[in-house]
């Protein structure tokens, strides 16, 4: 029943021992909440980058669309509607999409990206593969489950769907995502 203040740089030990959790980014508060609501709903690109292991991957979109049900935003001439709450004004605009690598799957998706990885880590429970996409300097990462075989320097399409998917704006703030966290928790057994 003690309230005990833990401080700790490794976002692991924060997402297993912690009922709340404050993410300071730069000495301010990035964002306080829930273990998962961190992982799940991240306010910003800090707390998206930083909560999850490995990082989330961001790419660069446009912003084709907007409607109540979401926005739709272009990848290299393919268009995704996420179920975001949608802004006024922002039609046109380039915005960061964000996707954690566990959310990614081989093959085809709602949206699908062919890459060619130049690593790849086979750990027996899942496999993480590391892949520059083309025109970008950052790292595009995915991880699958159990032991797939995958080449080094060989093409593959990955897939992905929009309900996995996060938006940031211009400042790296995020647009609220359609997802109920209070589903997630699993009942308590009697």
């Amino acid at each position: 029943g003690a309230t005990m203040i833990y401080v700790t740089h490794d976002q692991v030990e924060a997402m297993t021992m912690a009922d709340r959790i404050v993410v300071l980014n730069a000495g301010y508060i990035a964002q306080v909440g829930a273990p998962l609501e961190l992982y799940h709903k991240p306010q910003n690109t800090f707390v998206a980058g930083f909560i999850g292991n490995p990082r989330m991957n961001f790419l660069p979109v446009t912003c084709t669309g907007v409607s109540a049900s979401g926005v739709e935003v272009d990848y290299q001439g393919q268009r995704l509607r996420l179920p975001v709450a949608p802004r006024p004004g922002i039609e046109g605009a380039t915005l960061s999409l964000g996707i954690r690598p566990e959310h990614i799957t081989l093959g085809a998706g709602e949206m699908t990206l062919r890459i060619t990885p130049s690593v790849v880590e086979q750990l027996g429970q899942q496999t993480i593969g590391y892949a520059t996409l083309p025109g970008r300097e950052e790292t595009f990462c995915f991880v699958l489950p159990g032991t797939r075989v995958i080449e080094d320097d060989k093409p593959l399409d990955i897939g992905f769907a929009a309900s996995e998917c996060h938006l940031f704006d211009a400042e790296g703030q995020a647009f609220e995502r359609s997802i109920d966290l209070a589903a997630l928790t699993v009942p308590s057994a009697v």
